[in-house]
């Protein structure tokens, strides 16, 4: 199952005529903590700007320095197992439910 990273806006949801205009999905589950005092010197430009700019589970994570898509820290068991099978190029084979434990 592949995430739909934008979600359209509707005219009664929002207010307003709702055209052309799209909300950020925010992915699932934390970034992982990194001490941003280790970031030191010049540093590189940012690989994402939000999650929808990163593949599959991955979440778009500031690492101190930077933001990089990264997979998160907490999740569901279910987001963890597909996870895992995306570093493996299996990840369509398993579908989690939204809020699933």
């Amino acid at each position: 199952m592949d995430y739909d990273h934008t979600i359209e806006t509707t005219p009664s949801a929002f207010g307003g005529d709702g055209e052309g205009k799209k909300q950020p999905v925010i992915k699932p589950g934390v970034c992982p903590y990194f001490d941003e005092r280790q970031c030191s010197g010049k540093s590189p430009s940012n690989q994402c700007g939000s999650d929808e700019d990163c593949t599959g589970v991955q979440k778009c994570c500031s690492d101190g320095c930077t933001k990089k898509c990264l997979y998160p820290e907490s999740n569901s068991a279910c987001m963890q197992a597909k996870g895992a099978l995306q570093m493996i190029g299996q990840s369509s084979r398993i579908q989690c439910r939204p809020g699933s434990v």
